[in-house]
């Protein structure tokens, strides 16, 4: 396993912790989000993602 840098071992620690927490309609959150990607998206080279909400499926 490859070590992880700070970011990724900053969100690993908050999933560990307990802050995630998974919605109960994930597949209609992102038939949401989907609608909105053609409208509000950019290419990365143009600007930041920081910000956007994410969106994940945590099991349990």
């Amino acid at each position: 396993m490859k070590s992880l840098d700070a970011e990724e071992a900053a969100i690993l620690a908050s999933v560990e912790l307990g802050e995630w927490q998974s919605v109960p309609n994930l597949s209609e959150e992102v038939k949401r989000y989907q609608r909105y990607a053609p409208h509000n998206s950019m290419p990365r080279s143009q600007g930041s993602w920081a910000g956007w909400p994410l969106i994940v499926d945590i099991p349990g």
